[in-house]
């Protein structure tokens, strides 16, 4: 009995050795932090695509190609967020072979890129990210677990999948909480793979998935609300998006990031907080069309609150992201001004940029 008892202890010791070098050989989280001010500069990008073309011409022309013009524009910022709308794993059955349907599953081989980008944080609850499946998802968040990136919105089940992120940027502790409105036959639950579904349309369950989810990250300074929702290739927010975003304010959300529908929005100022109903596209590898324009939004945040939007326009030819100028960057923002008038909001243009003031003296 003695020698049975002591074999069970050798092989717990063994067992906990084994999870405890397994948890060693995970990358720490990247550090976001430059000083201790509570001030930043968060950079928040649309859909990133690394699929199909886009996977093609990383092959062809280097992990660097899809970001390489607009680097120095990434790195400025102190934290940058952008939705990962694809799924990357070299496991599980695609979707579907109907060509009528778009598959995003990418190979772990743009891995780097996504890694290397600049960009920090990824939402991957949206509606592609089970394009191969539950062992597709499984995968893809294993790859993203080998990097130092932070990420979130789906798992094994609906407790990883509804995990918030919480990170210290400079003196500030912010939280991201990551949705998918964009159907739900693949929510994640109890026992079951999926993305974090956000039923908006249906308002009060909506609200106490979102007050629950609150309370995990009470404590944070800066509260971000992510979520893919919206019909596709439509500029018009609707109703029920904007009562459920006033309500998300209303309830402790500072920032909303909305994504989608491959076309950007208006942005509102509602009770001080910006919310950008749709971002549009970030990388994508359609031809030329308003999904290849859109913008870098960078939100800026001093002394704990909301300061200003500052948007860089971009296009993204040939899988490339690049920096929209003269009569295109003007063309990008007029489409942009008249979008956000329609929800009282209204932008000041300098030097090819668009900008959101909410207090005065803070232009760059």
């Amino acid at each position: 009995m003695k020698f049975k008892i002591a074999l069970f202890i050798l092989a717990l010791a063994f067992f906990l050795l084994f999870l405890s070098s397994c948890e060693q050989d995970l990358p720490e989280k990247r550090q976001l932090v430059r000083h201790e001010r509570k001030d930043m500069v968060l950079l928040a990008g649309g859909d990133l695509i690394c699929a199909s073309y886009v996977e093609v011409a990383i092959r062809k022309y280097g992990s660097d190609y899809p970001f390489k013009k607009i680097q120095k524009y990434i790195d400025k910022a102190d934290i940058a967020f952008a939705n990962l709308e694809c799924v990357i794993s070299d496991r599980g059955r695609v979707r579907s072979s109907d060509p009528r349907k778009i598959n995003y599953d990418a190979t772990p081989a743009v891995m780097e890129t996504i890694s290397s980008s600049g960009f920090d944080v990824f939402s991957i609850a949206n509606n592609h990210v089970y394009d191969m499946g539950a062992d597709g998802v499984k995968r893809f968040r294993e790859l993203l677990g080998e990097t130092d990136l932070y990420f979130g919105g789906a798992g094994k089940n609906i407790k990883e999948a509804s995990m918030p992120e919480i990170i210290k940027v400079n003196g500030l502790t912010i939280a991201f909480l990551f949705y998918n409105s964009t159907g739900f036959n693949f929510c994640a639950g109890s026992k079951r793979s999926g993305y974090n579904c956000m039923p908006f349309k249906k308002k009060k369950e909506a609200l106490e998935i979102l007050s629950k989810d609150i309370k995990k990250i009470k404590n944070a300074d800066i509260k971000i609300l992510t979520i893919h929702w919206g019909k596709n290739y439509n500029i018009v927010t609707s109703k029920e998006q904007r009562e459920f975003a006033h309500a998300a304010v209303d309830m402790g959300i500072d920032i909303i990031l909305g994504h989608s529908s491959h076309l950007f929005h208006g942005i509102e100022i509602y009770k001080d907080k910006p919310i950008l109903y749709d971002m549009g596209d970030l990388l994508v590898s359609n031809p030329d069309y308003w999904d290849t324009r859109s913008f870098l939004y960078y939100i800026h945040i001093l002394d704990g609150k909301f300061s200003h939007l500052e948007m860089v326009p971009i296009y993204i030819p040939n899988s490339q992201v690049r920096i929209a100028e003269g009569l295109l960057a003007d063309e990008i923002i007029w489409r942009k001004r008249n979008l956000s008038s329609l929800l009282g909001t209204s932008l000041t243009v300098k030097d090819g940029r668009a900008f959101i003031y909410l207090s005065e003296g803070v232009a760059e």
